[in-house]
């Protein structure tokens, strides 16, 4: 078995160290996911990653995509 001596100063610091540890691995990052509002659909990826796809195929007949993406992008779609 090894020993290992240190001063009371560096198991300060160790014990500092592994304090802190524990809060970096409890951060993350909320992110919130889009939900078209005609459907309900919830987007997989970025933001609205591939909303131009869906609303043409799905709700073109409701408005076109070309009115609805500002007001989307905006969150100012009325739903």
């Amino acid at each position: 078995m090894l020993w290992a001596w240190c001063s009371l100063h560096e198991v300060l610091e160790m014990s500092d160290a592994d304090q802190k540890k524990p809060q970096l691995n409890q951060a993350k990052t909320v992110v919130e996911k889009k939900v078209c509002p005609e459907c309900g659909h919830i987007f997989k990826g970025n933001g609205w990653d591939g909303i131009d796809a869906h609303w043409r195929s799905k709700h073109e007949n409701v408005m076109s995509y070309e009115e609805a993406w500002p007001l989307l992008r905006d969150g100012k779609y009325p739903g």
